[in-house]
């Protein structure tokens, strides 16, 4: 519902995608505009095959591999695909993720079901295997009022039931973008 367009329902894993272009301006990896959804749309329609016939302007929705095409190519940069059978074996995961955004950084964009989260931090005891995941949930439609982003749990601490239950038995996928190479992580 940002930038007076319209997404509510079907627009998550864009915004999650903006989240990571945005990561990247913000470290000046990337000075490149904020591509808009129709933006994403017509790069979409020219790089990925599978999409040829894309309208832009419809509400089409996309997953994690569509956004590394678009980061991949609107970026330049690499990304690694993370594929989960379910929440649990996302916890298995655990370690990857972490030496992940030690070493790059970046925000991951995730497919859970039919929908699309951003995470961008993770607890995780090696111990008991327990695992929470620091989400930016692009489903939040209200005012950029900080209180209660954080207060209503739209940016926060989500564990695996959380995502046991918005996949609802299906996969989850992560898209893992890389910093551009021959850049330290700071």
């Amino acid at each position: 519902m940002h930038d007076s367009f319209d997404d509510d329902g079907w627009g998550c894993a864009y915004r999650s995608l903006q989240t990571c272009v945005s990561w990247y301006r913000l470290q000046a990896y990337c000075c490149k505009a904020m591509p808009s959804i129709p933006e994403v749309q017509q790069q979409l329609k020219r790089v990925d095959e599978a999409h040829k016939g894309l309208r832009v302007g419809s509400k089409t929705w996309i997953g994690t591999v569509e956004g590394m095409y678009v980061l991949q190519d609107y970026v330049g940069i690499d990304c690694r695909m993370l594929y989960c059978q379910s929440a649990d074996e996302l916890a298995k995961q655990a370690p990857q993720i972490i030496e992940h955004l030690e070493s790059h950084g970046t925000p991951l964009m995730m497919g859970a079901g039919q929908k699309a989260f951003t995470m961008v931090g993770i607890c995780f005891d090696a111990t008991s295997k327990e695992a929470a995941f620091l989400i930016v949930d692009p489903h939040y439609t209200g005012s950029d009022d900080l209180k209660t982003i954080i207060g209503k749990g739209w940016v926060g601490w989500k564990d695996l039931a959380f995502f046991k239950q918005e996949a609802d038995g299906g996969f989850i996928n992560c898209c893992l973008p890389m910093r551009p190479q021959g850049l330290a992580h700071i």
